[in-house]
């Protein structure tokens, strides 16, 4: 991670983006993450201004997994989860094919204990893994499954998942990305996306593990819940689930090993109000520590 400092001359956070852009693209082509401490960040507003300047355009969460509210604009708070557990490190929207290529993540309140964003290299996770792993990857590719209820039930609704109650814009929009869907009797939706776990950076070339498999399947679960919601339900109508691309169980073994690849590619840095963290999406995968106190953190999204 780079750390860029906000100095006298130069405290307005937009400002410096604006100025320093070509520098700070190379800088999160080639690290992945960029950190912008002690300017003036004027919320929400700006950070929609920052990441609008670093990417191409920005884009919403319109089929985003995570519970997260809009706030205003294209910012968003970060997922909404208990403090009191860990989300598991992952590529932001790798289960589809529409995915951002910049993440832009803002301190407005920061945390009283711990709440780190942990950050992992997927240069170094795909070396971690072991060459087997990795080809089984590569070859056979995941396929997500999205089991979404129309209003009642465990995730996010279709309707919230989409941004919109509109079912024949969900299905184009859906069939443009090359997914399946198929709506079930109780006006729930069935989604399934078929894409790589490694692939290579547009504009770098650098091949890169990334995927979230390990955060969807239903190994990531407690053994109680797990236990719990499978006595209710197969593996395949859980709200998540995912298989190799060819439909195969995952081996829980493998996404043991890519658990320990992202442990041990890890690093954090504690948040302080106002802090800015720029990350590209594909070559650093982000999670979030637990944590006690209040914490507030904005994203706001780009392509590339």
């Amino acid at each position: 991670m780079i750390v860029h400092e906000a100095t006298a001359a130069a405290r307005d956070v937009t400002a410096f983006v604006r100025d320093a852009r070509a520098e700070l693209r190379a800088e999160l082509h080639r690290e992945g993450s960029v950190l912008l401490r002690g300017f003036a960040v004027a919320g929400a507003p700006a950070l929609q201004d920052v990441v609008g300047a670093l990417s191409s355009r920005l884009v919403n969460y319109v089929g985003g997994d995570s519970p997260r509210h809009a706030v205003s604009g294209k910012v968003y708070t970060s997922t909404v989860y208990p403090p009191e557990l860990a989300i598991p490190l992952h590529n932001e929207m790798s289960y589809t094919r529409d995915y951002p290529a910049l993440l832009g993540f803002y301190c407005e309140i920061a945390p009283a204990e711990a709440g780190e964003t942990p950050l992992a290299d997927g240069r170094a996770v795909l070396r971690a893994l072991p060459a087997a792993v990795v080809e089984r990857f590569r070859t056979r590719r995941v396929r997500y499954v999205q089991n979404l209820h129309a209003g009642m039930g465990l995730g996010k609704s279709w309707q919230a998942t989409f941004e919109t109650a509109d079912a024949a814009r969900v299905e184009a929009l859906l069939r443009a990305r090359g997914a399946e869907l198929a709506w079930q009797p109780d006006g729930g939706l069935r989604v399934a996306e078929t894409v790589d776990a490694i692939v290579r950076h547009a504009a770098t070339g650098d091949e890169v593990f990334f995927s979230q498999a390990h955060l969807w399947h239903v190994s990531s679960l407690d053994p109680r819940t797990r236990a719990a919601l499978l006595r209710f339900k197969r593996e395949d109508e859980l709200y998540h689930a995912c298989t190799y691309g060819d439909g195969t169980p995952i081996a829980e073994a493998d996404l043991e090993a890519t658990r320990r690849a992202l442990e041990g590619a890890t690093v954090t840095r504690p948040w302080q109000t106002g802090d800015l963290l720029l990350v590209d999406n594909v070559l650093v995968s982000h999670g979030r520590r637990p944590f006690h106190g209040a914490r507030r953190i904005l994203v706001a999204m780009g392509a590339a």
